[in-house]
């Protein structure tokens, strides 16, 4: 069994997964809780631990007891390093959940960082920024259910009120990280208890990579792009690696997201004749039981015909042919749709055998996962930096090979190397 090394607590299902993937990519043994849980021994045997705590979406104090309890959980399991896993957007309720770290671990400060440089992910004079672009002007900073509040990082973590917050800038971070070391620790003898730190490359999450391992008291709170740089710096001693069952069959693809990257990413799958799109419909997924029952059961038969006939189905929301009216509770309508296609995967996979499952979205992995009686997932590699790729642990899909993206991660080609890892035709 390894000794524990890092825990991780992320605040959505498919952000535990991209870093958890950071860390399997260095050769750690990983594993995903797809939220707290009491069963025996799901912390142990692992150098990585992450929980999802599935409060991206909830009002800031909701996010408190659920952060807390998986920080406790992990320190009681032994893992004597915390990282907090945020996005690389700024969605999410970063204050509530920093302070609700600092909190449990009684850390002196949570140093911030959440740029990821592969995936145009940078913190330039403490502003986030996705592709040189400022993130209130992107999709995900507009998300309905989690929209950025703001673009200065700072501002950002002090929305709450209860934290200090100060940040240091590229000047320092390129001189050395003993530099970076000293300017952190000036900022704690100054009061503050949170640091957020510029970063536009993957040099510059090196160098914090470092300056952190020389704070160890401090909690540590990035996307998977830091988390790759403190990966590159732990050492694992687990044994064999870990390996999906030799499943024969097609892959399920399940784009809950309909961010426009999926969109491409899906024609570019279809277009190949990769997969069999099946579009899901939302308004009929919205409407009363039997409507609601009577396209669930098309949808099933449907997919259930082209998996037993040897194709790979790609399942994804339509696009309305018109603008459709805003939602009146756009987070209930979510959890919904996630409900449903989350049962129809359930009864898919009752039906036919598939060699893997592809998931694009958090809260349509967190469904499906749901649905299928699953409490983890042992992460095997990345497909690519922010695309992991785990076997899942248990429920009606047990020892099925998984991949996970979020909704904006990727190029044109990610759901097709993706499907090849899912369909056992390349090896992870």
């Amino acid at each position: 069994m390894t000794e524990p090394s890092m825990g991780v607590v992320a605040d959505d299902l498919t952000g535990a997964m991209d870093t958890a993937g950071a860390f399997a990519s260095q050769g750690l043994r990983v594993r995903v809780l797809r939220r707290a849980s009491t069963r025996e021994g799901l912390l142990s045997g692992v150098d990585v631990a992450c929980i999802n705590t599935q409060t991206r979406n909830v009002d800031s104090a909701l996010a408190l007891v659920p952060v807390r309890m998986a920080a406790r959980d992990l320190i009681e399991a032994g893992f004597d390093r915390l990282y907090k896993k945020i996005d690389s957007t700024g969605r999410g309720n970063l204050a509530a959940e920093c302070a609700a770290m600092l909190e449990t671990t009684e850390a002196p400060a949570i140093i911030v960082c959440p740029a990821f440089p592969k995936l145009g992910r940078t913190v330039v004079e403490g502003r986030l920024l996705v592709h040189g672009q400022t993130v209130s002007t992107i999709p995900e900073g507009q998300d309905a259910l989690a929209p950025v509040a703001s673009t200065s990082l700072t501002e950002m973590l002090t929305l709450e009120g209860e934290l200090s917050a100060t940040s240091i800038g590229l000047s320092t971070v390129e001189v050395s990280s003993g530099q970076l070391t000293a300017a952190i620790r000036v900022a704690i003898d100054d009061g503050h208890n949170v640091v957020a730190v510029d970063a536009a490359t993957d040099e510059h999450l090196n160098v914090l990579a470092d300056a952190s391992n020389a704070l160890p008291g401090c909690v540590v709170a990035g996307s998977a792009g830091l988390a790759h740089a403190i990966a590159g710096r732990m050492q694992s001693d687990a044994s064999a690696p870990i390996q999906a069952s030799a499943a024969e069959g097609p892959a399920l693809i399940i784009v809950g997201s309909r961010h426009e990257v999926n969109r491409a990413q899906l024609s570019a799958l279809t277009g190949q004749g990769r997969a069999t799109l099946v579009a899901l419909e939302p308004s009929e997924a919205l409407s009363d039981p039997p409507e609601r029952r009577a396209h669930m059961a098309r949808l099933r038969e449907t997919v259930c015909e082209k998996l037993g006939a040897g194709r790979n189905v790609a399942l994804a929301w339509s696009e309305p042919d018109s603008p459709a009216a805003p939602s009146l509770d756009p987070a209930a309508d979510a959890a919904d749709l996630g409900k449903f296609v989350g049962t129809l995967a359930y009864g898919v996979l009752r039906t036919v055998d598939v060699s893997g499952l592809v998931i694009a979205g958090g809260d349509t992995a967190f469904a499906v996962l749901g649905a299928l009686g699953a409490t983890s997932v042992d992460i095997m590699n990345e497909v690519e930096p922010g695309v992991p790729c785990g076997v899942i642990s248990d429920g009606s899909a047990a020892g099925r090979t998984l991949v996970t993206k979020a909704g904006g991660f990727g190029d044109e080609l990610t759901l097709t190397r993706a499907l090849e890892i899912a369909s056992g035709r390349i090896e992870s």
